[in-house]
């Protein structure tokens, strides 16, 4: 019941008169208020829905756990405590404390520890998982929730060094693991030149490995090419440039972007860099420009091509097995990702995929971009993404200080054109309250902005130890990578560290370190730092091994029948899927795209491909917005009085939509059709179908439409004998009536799959209201004839 309010005001508008209505939940998990849901569903729900005069509501507390043991449970409550002791502008917390469920009262345990280094934390946190897992504990009942996704690429590698099989959920946490954050990159450099970010995540990285110095002059050719300098820099190229058309330009702003990638593709003079980096510029723009000529491809190819071109599925297979495995499975998520999206109207293209990515990164917490699947692997995933969810094992790294709790506060609406004033929300009772303009008023409207922030981490902390059912293992560290000076525990921590045993237990605690101490991770004192980082020697001499041993087998021709049964199986196993990758490249690479026949077909689309096939493959491969047709829109308008004629108002789908494929039809010509209508007889017969829907699967297809109308055929007795189905045109005769009447093979197989009749007593026929005329074709295809045409 922590809905956003406008739904709860919904709710209440149709439900709130005495109505009976019951709300579940538990407000210490409402952790969803940056997104517009709020606890104060729960906490004034006499308020919104009160009962009826003289009655009074009842809360009914459901405060047994049916999850966690009652030593999980004391954590959980201590660290929802001070939401209950204070309640800010909101309603009392009166809820009670969570109690196990009978005979788990000494069930569960706790364990607490802070470590130096948050490598440290992380290596503690695999070495425990790994020890469940061989005490017996299923991978998919063990899962890490993290409060920040910066933190998953040091858990995932850790994990995956000790055997440990995990799977990153989430698209916001796969794009922090480093092979697809490489990938992400270069899809951005494709479409972006000045997202030079990208760009220097990629030159500076494992594959081109361009230096500080190289680096540096490539910046201030980047700085000179976006703003135009003035001056006649000949060391950097600009002998002979035309200074009359640099005064013409002068009054012209610059541009406001420094792009490297213009800076690669233009390097200036070449004796600023190293022979080295001039040759890697050149192949790094060759290749950009390779994969820009691919950005027509489906995104899922274009991924591939990316991986492929790049050398990361080379590099990857270079690695330990373990490690190969892990870091390919993320690689096939992020496929899958992009296999999955579509944009607005079915828009497919990278830009718009590249910023939902930017939405994935900046709210993954709000986003449903990645589900937890049934695999059987340890679970990474943020905190926010575990609601709902539990585990027989948890482990909560990262309990530190501004790391979690976080010290990303949600930005007030003082801050931010973009928040919502209070005021105007409908939750606003729960709210910090802004009590004026001055500064004093504004600085008391942050302080509870932060106190309310301050409780949404709690209860955060709350729903991230209540997910585990057997253990729960939270964990902090001293130092961090990232920072110089110390990090100081979490107040979570601290908590459940002053619980004592039993309810917690203590692996290990490092101590605050001296004031004077330094962060053992920063290497500054060490002298000077290579840049970029030296390959690693174990790995360098593994791929070059491998290079050697293809460069050896190059020249070699092998016999199969001279090989023993499994090589010779494996062998010809290689050749095939070689030939399939040459295929596949080759397809790529043609100027000719095959169209495959949609499994769905509408009855307007079968005639479209009898009268031009490849007008219509056309129309599949690239979609275009049909012009608006005044004259359509005129002629259906005699459709839906024949439809109130017959008492028929069905519901029509834009591909059926009566008249769509008529003539011009003028308003004044309507009522003269009505009348020859009327005249012809036709509205004197009773049809037993009007604008009838079907589906009809036929050559391993659905057919889909819906028929204008079908009459019965009488017999000399009066018994029905048969069926005529009949098409109102209110157009002319087309001159390709062939193809035309191929629209009524369908109907009549419809209407014979639908009444259960032979189709050879089924009729067909258009019926041209001009004239009030019937034409019916000479014959109408059979199934069989039908299906020859879909499958060629």
């Amino acid at each position: 019941m922590t809905t956003p309010s406008a739904q709860r005001l919904l709710l209440s508008r149709l439900y709130g008169g005495a109505h009976p209505v019951t709300a579940v939940g538990d407000p210490h998990q409402a952790i969803y208020g940056w997104r517009g849901a709020s606890v104060g569903n729960l906490l004034r729900f006499g308020e919104h829905f009160p009962a009826a005069e003289g009655n009074r509501l009842t809360a009914m507390p459901l405060m047994t756990s049916f999850r966690c043991g009652a030593r999980i449970l004391a954590a959980a409550n201590a660290i929802a405590d001070p939401l209950r002791r204070d309640g800010g502008r909101r309603p009392s917390l009166d809820v009670p404390s969570l109690s196990a469920a009978p005979g788990r009262d000494d069930a569960g345990a706790v364990v607490v520890a802070r470590v130096e280094t948050d490598r440290d934390e992380a290596g503690l946190v695999a070495d425990r998982l790994a020890g469940q897992l061989a005490a017996g504990t299923p991978p998919r009942e063990i899962a890490v929730l993290a409060r920040r996704r910066a933190d998953f690429p040091r858990l995932h590698q850790a994990l995956v060094a000790r055997d440990v099989p995990v799977e990153v959920v989430g698209l916001g946490g796969l794009l922090e693991m480093p092979e697809v954050a490489d990938v992400v990159a270069v899809l951005s450099l494709l479409v972006d030149a000045t997202d030079n970010p990208s760009a220097v995540r990629l030159l500076t990285g494992p594959r081109w490995r361009i230096g500080p110095r190289d680096l540096a002059a490539l910046g201030r050719r980047a700085a000179r090419l976006a703003t135009w300098s003035g001056r006649d820099d000949e060391a950097d190229g600009a002998r002979g440039l035309d200074h009359n058309l640099r005064a013409a330009t002068a009054a012209v702003d610059p541009v406001e972007v420094v792009s490297l990638v213009d800076a690669v593709e233009s390097p200036g003079d070449l004796d600023r860099y190293s022979p080295e980096a001039v040759a890697r510029f050149a192949a790094f723009t060759d290749e950009l420009r390779r994969l820009r000529g691919l950005l027509s491809q489906p995104l899922v190819e274009l991924v591939g091509e990316v991986v492929r071109t790049i050398g990361l599925d080379v590099e990857i297979e270079a690695e330990v097995e373990r490690v190969a495995v892990a870091r390919m499975a993320n690689l096939a998520a992020f496929a899958d990702h992009a296999a999955r999206y579509s944009g607005l109207e079915g828009e497919t293209d990278l830009r718009a995929f590249l910023g939902y990515l930017a939405a994935a990164a900046d709210a993954d917490n709000g986003l449903d971009a990645g589900s937890v699947s049934d695999a059987d692997t340890v679970k990474l995933m943020t905190v926010h993404k575990a609601k709902g969810l539990e585990w027989d094992v948890v482990a909560v790294p990262g309990l530190v200080a501004d790391v979690f709790p976080s010290k990303q506060r949600r930005t007030p609406w003082t801050r931010g054109a973009h928040v919502l004033p209070f005021d105007c929300r409908g939750d606003a009772a729960d709210l910090p309250v802004l009590r004026g303009y001055a500064k004093a008023d504004v600085d008391a409207f942050d302080d509870e902005c932060r106190r309310d922030d301050a409780d949404e981490e709690r209860r955060l902390a709350y729903v991230a130890f209540t997910r585990a059912r057997k253990l729960l293992l939270a964990t902090g560290y001293c130092w961090a990578a990232t920072r110089a000076s110390r990090c100081e525990p979490s107040p979570f921590l601290d908590e459940l560290r002053t619980l004592g045993e039993p309810a917690a237990t203590v692996d290990c605690w490092c101590d605050d370190p001296a004031p004077e101490a330094t962060n053992p991770l920063d290497r500054r004192e060490a002298g000077d730092v290579a840049w970029p980082v030296p390959l690693d020697p174990a790995q360098t001499e593994r791929r070059r091994r491998a290079v050697a041993l293809v460069a050896a087998a190059g020249d070699d021709v092998v016999d199969l029948d001279a090989l023993p049964v499994v090589e010779a199986a494996l062998a010809a196993t290689w050749a095939e899927e070689s030939a399939l990758l040459l295929d596949e490249a080759r397809r790529l690479r043609s100027t000719v795209r095959d169209v495959e026949l949609p499994r769905r077909l509408t009855a307007s689309q079968v005639v479209a491909l009898a009268e031009d096939p490849a007008a219509f493959a056309q129309s599949l491969a690239r979609p275009m917005p049909r012009p608006p047709q005044p004259q359509a829109r005129r002629g259906s308008r005699f459709h839906a009085w024949v439809e109130q004629l017959y008492a028929a108002a069905p519901l029509l789908e834009p591909d059926d939509l009566p008249g769509s494929g008529d003539d011009d039809i003028s308003d004044a010509e309507l009522a003269a059709l009505q009348r020859r209508f009327l005249d012809s007889g036709w509205a004197e017969r009773r049809p037993v179908a009007v604008e009838q829907a079907f589906e009809l699967l036929v050559g391993g297809r659905l057919v889909r439409g819906r028929i204008d109308a079908v009459y019965p055929v009488l017999g000399g007795t009066g018994e029905v004998v048969g069926y005529q189905v009949v098409d109102y045109k209110t157009g002319v005769v087309p001159a390709d009536f062939a193809a035309a009447s191929l629209q009524l093979s369908v109907y009549r197989l419809a209407w014979a799959d639908l009444s259960g009749c032979a189709p050879e007593t089924v009729s067909a026929g258009f019926l041209y209201v001009r004239t009030g005329t019937l034409k019916a074709p000479d014959r109408l295809l059979d199934r069989d004839e039908l299906a020859a045409l879909l499958v060629e």
